[in-house]
């Protein structure tokens, strides 16, 4: 019985097992990604080097016949999702397999790392992009967010970054774009420079937004002003990375044949000035006090003149702290305009929580790499500007490395002229590296240019080699002209002097001696008069030149830091760097000097070296001079002030003298007096007690005489 018993009720088990089992059939199963695989063949299977098998049930494509724009929101897994099908969708084709009239589906690798769903190749007979779409990419992106293979039918579209007629992008412009669909195979139009695709299943979710930028050929053949093999130029920044930085990062590359100019120092406070000072050779003052770009030298116009292509690429970082803008666009193929869109775009911001991290090396790089397989191999000769703000780390984690291993496959060093830049606080750098035939046809150049690699070198030096590379591919080639900013510089293929000093090389000693500081406590550096007698040192300056006539004296306002250097002996000689504000108008100045312990001054002043860090051109008009304008505040009215400085002291004859005019004429006296305190405020602590014992005796002398007689 018991046994009977133990019998049915294993018996009773197993029908409820089995019924449990078969009603779950009817529901859908979560399971992993690589249990979906199927050993179904496909027309559209690929073999592909990829850890996750081919096989994968690939989800259908839908393509809407009509354009309808979408507004997205943050995806979210199935049991959390708020996102509702929309009860108004376009009529669909449905496509199962490929027919002889759909391209095949691009499986390639590369993709499959980078999940893009939508990829492109370049058709050189149409000279357009063609667009491809991945359902295996789709299928991994949906597995992603929902932890399900993706079945049901997903579609893709796309939003043109455009420019006006002056290649400028318009604010918002991105947003008000009709979203096209995109066709498996079909052709982009040929102007399409940057894009944002997205792609979303039939109800609605998210699957994956991204931009895409191009570099399209363009019908602009240049005059040719030359006969001569011209070399291709191409340059790339980066803000803040050292050469040992550079060389870690770049260890796989093989920097033998480069050009290392060990003592290559920065011009300004920030890469905005050094960058620009390569680019335009202008001074950091001149570029704080540009009012317009239209007027700049920019290297590349002049590469443009002699029949070059041209090409500017910056990261979003450096578009916000340029303040200044092109009104036109300023080269052939111009980054800048399609990074504002990506960065504008609302749908993008959406579902890209990490977008400010994508606007940076990617962008700039993927676009040098485009440009390269477009112009590397052309008979008309191109000049490239990149930049990217990329930490160390980053470039790293971004495989730059394998950005330029692509670039020495594409020919890169066969015939351009490639120079790696950087601004660093305290070691920036620049390698060269030269073409083969360019060495051979110029061997007196580069021997000058190994002897440079241990000389004072400034960004100026390097704007004048860039225009001796434009002389030399000339038929009848000019000598250099001189920059303003800098007269004494010289292009890096000319030998630069070995006791060439930081002046010499346009270069302010603020910057050019690499050399650590400490910063003081406040009120270590309240003890120190370096403010009193920096501004004393100004007003010489402006006495000397013969400005005083024209230009407000200064006065101290406030010293806003003082650092030390640091040395290893103790000498009352010490090197301090002091920022300070001044009145009138607080202009802002930072100065590098030495200061002498036991009489309290300064040693061997160089007010010239002085940087003005604020904008003053609005300030200073009433000076023609660029050097002198940085230390001139314009009168608002002329004085009697050049009658007035050279005034000597009141002798005590004098005084006397004064005793028995009209007491008015005292109070004017002791006015123009107390006047002359104010505007020598803190210049000079013994002119000050001189003037202040002069004022007391004319108090004491005023008091007498108003006395009751006895």
């Amino acid at each position: 019985m018991r046994v009977c018993g133990t019998g049915f009720l294993l018996v009773f088990t197993i029908l409820i097992l089995t019924l449990g089992t078969q009603a779950q059939k009817t529901k859908r199963t979560r399971k992993p990604l690589f249990k979906q695989f199927t050993s179904k063949s496909t027309t559209e299977a690929t073999t592909i080097t990829s850890p996750i098998p081919p096989d994968i049930p690939l989800p259908k494509i839908t393509m809407p016949t009509t354009p309808t724009p979408t507004t997205s929101t943050p995806t979210t897994p199935p049991s959390t999702s708020t996102t509702t099908p929309s009860t108004t969708t376009p009529s669909t084709t449905t496509i199962t397999t490929p027919t002889t009239t759909t391209p095949p589906y691009l499986n390639d690798t590369t993709d499959i790392i980078r999940d893009n769903i939508v990829s492109y190749t370049y058709d050189m007979k149409k000279q357009a992009n063609i667009m491809h779409l991945s359902r295996f990419a789709a299928n991994q992106s949906f597995y992603r967010l929902t932890n399900y293979s993706l079945e049901e039918h997903f579609s893709c579209g796309y939003k043109t970054i455009s420019k006006n007629s002056q290649g400028r992008y318009e604010k918002n412009s991105i947003n008000k774009e009709i979203e096209i669909p995109i066709t498996n195979g079909a052709a982009l139009p040929s102007n399409t420079e940057a894009i944002i695709t997205s792609c979303r299943t039939s109800k609605g979710k998210v699957l994956q937004i991204g931009p895409q930028t191009f570099v399209n050929l363009k019908n602009q053949t240049k005059r040719q002003t030359s006969k001569k093999k011209r070399p291709n130029v191409l340059m790339i920044g980066f803000n803040g990375m050292t050469q040992t930085m550079f060389s870690s990062a770049f260890k796989e590359i093989n920097l033998e044949r480069w050009f290392k100019l060990q003592k290559f120092r920065r011009i300004g406070e920030n890469y905005t000035y050094n960058l620009m000072a390569l680019a335009s050779g202008y001074s950091p003052s001149t570029i704080t006090n540009l009012e317009s770009t239209a007027s700049v030298p920019f290297i590349w116009k002049q590469y443009a003149s002699q029949g070059y292509v041209t090409a500017l690429g910056e990261d979003i970082s450096f578009i916000r702290d340029l303040s200044l803008d092109f009104k036109e666009q300023p080269v052939d193929y111009y980054l800048r305009p399609f990074l504002q869109g990506i960065s504008d775009s609302v749908e993008l911001r959406n579902n890209t929580p990490s977008i400010e991290k994508l606007l940076t090396s990617d962008y700039v790089l993927d676009y040098g790499e485009k440009l390269l397989k477009m112009c590397v191999n052309s008979s008309q000769p191109f000049f490239g500007l990149l930049w990217t703000n990329t930490s160390t780390e980053k470039a790293k984690e971004n495989n730059f490395v394998d950005y330029f291993k692509r670039f020495e496959k594409l020919g890169l060093f066969k015939n351009t002229i490639v120079v790696f830049f950087s601004d660093h606080a305290c070691r920036p750098f620049l390698n060269i590296r030269l073409p083969d035939w360019f060495r051979k046809k110029y061997p007196t150049k580069i021997r000058n240019l190994a002897v440079n690699n241990n000389r004072l070198s400034s960004s100026h030096d390097m704007y004048l080699t860039l225009q001796h590379i434009l002389e030399l591919g000339k038929d009848s080639p000019k000598k250099l002209s001189k920059i303003a900013s800098c007269p004494t510089c010289k292009s890096l293929f000319e030998e630069i002097p070995k006791n060439r000093t930081c002046q010499s090389a346009s270069q302010s000693e603020n910057y050019c001696e690499c050399a650590d500081y400490m910063k003081l406590s406040a009120k270590d550096a309240h003890q120190l008069p370096l403010g009193v007698l920096l501004v004393e040192s100004l007003n010489q300056y402006l006495d000397q030149n013969k400005l005083l006539d024209i230009c407000e004296e200064f006065t101290l306002n406030s010293v806003d830091s003082v650092y030390e250097r640091k040395s290893y002996y103790r000498s009352r000689l010490r090197s301090y760097r002091v920022r300070f504000l001044t009145q009138p108008h607080m202009a802002s100045f930072l100065a590098t000097v030495y200061y002498n312990l036991i009489p309290q001054t300064l040693f061997n002043v160089n007010v010239s070296s002085f940087l003005r860090l604020n904008r003053y051109v609005d300030q200073s008009k009433c000076l023609i001079d660029d050097e002198k304008r940085k230390f001139c505040i314009c009168r608002k009215e002329k004085t009697e002030r050049s009658l007035r400085k050279d005034r000597k002291p009141i002798s005590n004859v004098t005084l006397e003298a004064k005793v028995s005019a009209p007491t008015r004429n005292i109070s004017i006296l002791i006015d123009n007096l107390l006047e002359k305190v104010e505007e020598l405020e803190k210049n000079s602590l013994l002119r000050r007690q001189l003037i202040k014992e002069e004022i007391l005796s004319i108090k004491k002398l005023l008091a007498t005489s108003q006395a009751p007689p006895s």
